[in-house]
């Protein structure tokens, strides 16, 4: 795992395993059979779909999946058509950082993907699962969505994370900071990069400076405060909620929506809801699907295959409780709400351990007796058969 946290898994060598882990935390054993009934609802990622009825009145809109597994690809461009068309949602807070959320932006304004193209290059360079080609043609669907939206409803990229590749991260803000030509010079060096990416959290944005670069410092001086991955994203999402207000909406791994300690770790999720921000998760559980992963190439390298994956599997990962879930799916993807006044899913001890030998390879648990509100997340999508993600061309 990386130098930040237990649970930060989306910069692991291999983020599928850290996120097997942390799907099998949620739903426990005693489940209830009638809330389960009761409260189902089968999703059609195909066609449009209504915005699930917990996220009415949030700020922070999360969708949390299993890297490398298709469905949450898909599932993620029919709720963002969701809670656009329903709570005006016009910000996507993704799992990316400020440069990345630039070249993204870059694709919506100009139809020029260049830029795009070459933040997944990296990703793929790096053996991150999020550099496939469900993504890249999730993206391409929304631009292409958005290029057909009134000019006031149209959306725009947030980044949230932390810096995930510094060298790119240095040669994209180095033009940005003609003010301050000393900071330039050293960012346009490689030699210097880190250490000028640290000095320039504590610039003040010049005068004049355009509201991007501005927000790049102020994540900068983010990460000289902490550490700690999750807070770095609650702080940044916080800021821009500050700024702009909300509801916000984005797709994140798993391990980040969780509103309870995971391995006595804070989630961005939980740091936000501690702070007073409305924050409203759904987790995705998987069955019986296919995750893409990254192995080493014979001739060196990187190479992709398929894996199978299992939340109710002891061979992989058996999460506590989720037979009561699978009994009652509807379809490829059946929404269960868990939020609700006579919920008895109120600091439940369902879905919060994983077992199986995947798991065993790295515990997580979720304490769900310290989730806020009483709720790790609240409502879990449990999809069945998703095929792997597929590798870029």
């Amino acid at each position: 795992m990386n130098r930040r946290h237990a649970f930060a898994f989306a910069k692991a060598p291999i983020p599928a395993l850290a996120s097997l882990m942390l799907l099998g935390s949620p739903l426990a054993a005693a489940t209830p059979d009638a809330w389960i009934e009761r409260h189902r609802q089968p999703l059609d990622p195909a066609g449009p779909i209504a915005m699930p009825a917990v996220f009415r009145g949030a700020q922070v809109m999360l969708l949390g999946e299993v890297h490398g597994l298709r469905h949450g690809q898909w599932l993620d461009l029919a709720m963002l058509k969701a809670v656009h068309a329903e709570a005006g949602v016009r910000r996507y807070i993704g799992e990316f950082d400020g440069a990345q959320a630039d070249a993204f932006n870059q694709a919506l304004d100009t139809a020029d993907t260049s830029a795009l193209d070459a933040v997944f290059a990296g990703w793929r360079l790096r053996g991150l699962q999020w550099a496939n080609a469900d993504f890249r043609a999730k993206l391409d669907q929304i631009i292409t969505w958005n290029r057909g939206l009134p000019t006031n409803r149209r959306i725009r990229f947030v980044g949230a994370d932390e810096v995930q590749d510094q060298a790119g991260y240095c040669r994209w803000l180095a033009p940005r900071l003609g003010a301050l030509p000393a900071l330039l010079a050293r960012l346009a060096d490689p030699a210097q990069c880190p250490a000028a990416l640290a000095d320039a959290g504590g610039v003040s944005a010049p005068a004049g400076i355009d509201p991007v670069t501005s927000d790049a410092l102020a994540a900068l001086a983010v990460e000289g405060q902490t550490r700690d991955r999750e807070a770095r994203i609650a702080a940044n999402i916080r800021r821009h909620l500050q700024r702009d207000g909300g509801p916000v909406y984005g797709l994140w791994g798993l391990g980040h929506v969780v509103k309870a300690p995971v391995n006595k770790g804070a989630p961005m999720a939980l740091v936000l809801a501690q702070q007073g921000v409305t924050v409203r998760s759904l987790a995705m559980l998987n069955i019986n699907g296919t995750m893409m992963i990254p192995t080493a190439a014979a001739g060196g390298g990187i190479a992709w295959t398929g894996m199978a994956y299992s939340m109710d599997s002891d061979a992989l990962v058996q999460v506590n409780g989720i037979d009561a879930f699978a009994r009652r799916t509807q379809g490829p993807l059946t929404l269960f709400t868990l939020r609700g006044k006579a919920t008895p899913f109120r600091h439940s001890d369902s879905l919060t351990r994983a077992g199986g030998r995947l798991a065993a390879l790295q515990p997580f648990t979720i304490d769900a007796s310290a989730a806020i509100d009483g709720l790790w997340a609240d409502g879990v999508i449990l999809s069945v058969g998703s095929p792997a993600t597929r590798p870029l061309g």
